[in-house]
């Protein structure tokens, strides 16, 4: 994807409680980030629309059009290779199997990605489906894990009320400039007690923390960590309790989360660029302040 094919979607409102009150925070390319000054929630205005996020995210390929070290996103994660990746989503299903007790009930996953979340859900009994707007992802998922799973875009998908025991969004939510629609319609899908599995980058990691500290100090001159923070593939980012906000309005009750990190063996990077980043991680562990943030919230009846 050029910039000529970029197509823009204003945002002069907050995504999570509607107000207008905002600062600009910090600037990129093409987009500026703000800052909501009723709930707190940091957003981009202008944003990639929906359209133009689906084209992006078709494959490795499209991905590394915007950024290089993307190469691969996609080919990397398997069942039989223990990954930090894996981990993250093992412990999420192992939150919702506290709550839902028969790992052989129905899971759903909202943008599959590769498929290897549900590789390991169908591994630990679940049955299992799910929708991504990739037709590259959905041969991916096949080929490599046998998943016969759907194309296009969840919101467009026929009605399946009160069908699924979990939905799993796992690094869909930040992408989402309308989230309450599809959280809705998510909750629609659930039966009553339905468990929501999300998971999405923190906003209070320590590596956003420790990013903004030394941008600020160098007067803007260092923009290393912010630049691997906002960029124009995502829309919004949340923290503990901006996501319980966002949750709690469209209608799920938080019941509990944890911090992850990021996964550096999913990008390609610089020996001194994945040095540095495992540096940061291992500080975010010791911290407690994981760069991501996994969420379980149970629909309210």
């Amino acid at each position: 994807m050029t910039t000529a094919q970029i197509s823009l979607k204003k945002m002069p409102h907050c995504l999570l409680c509607g107000g207008s009150r905002r600062r600009k925070e910090y600037s990129l390319k093409l987009s500026a980030v703000y800052r909501c000054q009723d709930c707190n929630l940091a957003y981009l205005d202008p944003c990639l629309d929906p359209e133009g996020m689906a084209a992006l995210y078709q494959s490795s390929e499209s991905l590394k059009s915007m950024h290089d070290f993307h190469e691969g996103y996609y080919e990397y994660g398997r069942l039989d290779q223990e990954t930090k990746t894996l981990r993250e989503f093992r412990q999420g299903l192992e939150a919702v199997e506290k709550v839902i007790p028969d790992a052989g009930k129905k899971i759903f996953e909202v943008g599959y990605g590769n498929g290897l979340f549900l590789a390991l859900a169908r591994q630990r009994g679940w049955t299992v489906d799910g929708i991504d707007t990739s037709r590259t992802n959905r041969q991916v998922a096949k080929d490599r894990f046998a998943l016969e799973l759907k194309e296009g875009f969840f919101e467009k998908m026929p009605e399946e009320l009160n069908q699924w025991d979990a939905v799993a969004m796992m690094d869909v939510i930040e992408h989402m400039s309308e989230p309450y629609p599809i959280l809705k319609k998510t909750a629609d899908f659930l039966r009553p007690g339905g468990i929501l599995l999300l998971g999405t980058p923190n906003q209070s990691g320590f590596f956003a923390k420790l990013s903004h500290v030394i941008w600020r100090l160098s007067g803007g001159l260092l923009r290393f960590g912010m630049d691997k923070i906002y960029f124009l593939e995502h829309v919004a980012y949340y923290d503990k309790e901006t996501l319980a906000q966002l949750l709690h309005r469209a209608g799920f009750e938080p019941l509990s989360s944890f911090c992850a990190e990021t996964d550096l063996a999913k990008f390609k990077l610089k020996p001194m660029e994945r040095v540095l980043g495992e540096i940061i991680l291992f500080f975010g562990r010791i911290f407690r302040s994981g760069n991501r943030l996994v969420m379980i919230a149970k629909k309210r009846s």
